[in-house]
């Protein structure tokens, strides 16, 4: 990664970069609440004998995003250290 890459945007003050970092954790903490519940779905439907396909296939979208917001989330911290 280019040095530049990994600097905080230029003009950020530390204020700005923690309220960033913050709405980066928030953003993770949304998703994995939103992961437990799906998992929740899949099991109901599962012990109500109903297909799960597409409820599993919504697990794995969210389990991509958490993992594309939690990369992120290093991203930003790595920046903030600048």
């Amino acid at each position: 990664m280019a040095e530049a890459a990994r600097k905080a945007p230029q003009g950020m003050n530390d204020t700005q970069k923690q309220d960033y970092l913050a709405q980066a954790e928030r953003h993770v903490a949304m998703v994995e609440d939103r992961i437990a519940c799906q998992k929740r779905i899949i099991d109901k439907l599962a012990q109500a004998g109903q297909e799960t396909g597409c409820a599993v296939s919504m697990l794995h979208a969210l389990e991509t995003s958490l993992h594309a917001l939690e990369q992120h989330r290093e991203t930003i911290f790595e920046r903030c250290k600048t």
